[in-house]
């Protein structure tokens, strides 16, 4: 069991990577009798299917008409130049923060998650409050604080990877071995905001 939940992190990996930013955000996933993780993108009746991953945004009220604005890129640039100045400030590339903003928010300034996460880039109210953020659903504080916290994090870990899983999930989740913790939803996290980053990168 052991040596294949390690793994599923890698599988996770490719999967995520290999799939189209059109297709589905949802994910479903199951381990079976040997304890190897199976991985769908649509369910199953069985009930042994469970969700593993699902786009934060859609957890918010959001208006058909708001969702095509959110994908349109004359709506999402005008948050570029404040991500530029918080990117500066912070020293880190603009394109990972933006990466971190689609994959957290779909640019939705006024997203909250089921768990109380806000904003763009999803900041809890407990870090919020570390960060001494006032107004979460302030496009301008909301990626300041954001990016300085996932600055925080790439810095405390050296790594891209494993940064953008203790943005995710909690630096508490991050072994001290550099191993990220076996959080389904996080190692896909991290494969989807790679795969964005890949995608701007690759604009410019």
């Amino acid at each position: 069991m052991k040596k294949n939940r390690q793994l599923i992190p890698a599988v996770l990996m490719s999967i995520f990577l290999s799939v189209s930013s059109n297709a589905s955000a949802t994910m479903y996933g199951f381990l079976d009798a040997k304890g190897v993780c199976h991985y769908r993108d649509i369910p199953e009746k069985s009930g042994r299917i469970k969700v593993i991953l699902k786009d934060r945004v859609s957890w918010t009220q959001l208006t058909t008409k708001q969702k095509e604005n959110d994908s349109d890129n004359n709506t999402t640039d005008r948050f570029d130049p404040i991500i530029q100045e918080a990117a500066i400030d912070s020293q880190i590339d603009p394109l990972l923060v933006r990466a971190v903003i689609k994959v957290e928010s779909n640019f939705n300034p006024k997203a909250v998650s089921r768990k109380g996460a806000r904003g763009l880039m999803q900041i809890m109210p407990d870090t919020a409050r570390e960060l001494r953020l006032d107004d979460p659903f302030s496009p301008k504080q909301n990626i300041a604080a954001g990016t300085k916290y996932l600055k925080q994090q790439l810095d405390s870990f050296g790594d891209i990877k494993l940064g953008l899983a203790a943005y995710n999930a909690g630096p508490g989740r991050v072994t001290p071995q550099g191993m990220i913790a076996y959080i389904p939803e996080t190692q896909a996290y991290v494969a989807r905001v790679m795969e964005y980053y890949r995608q701007y990168q690759k604009k410019q």
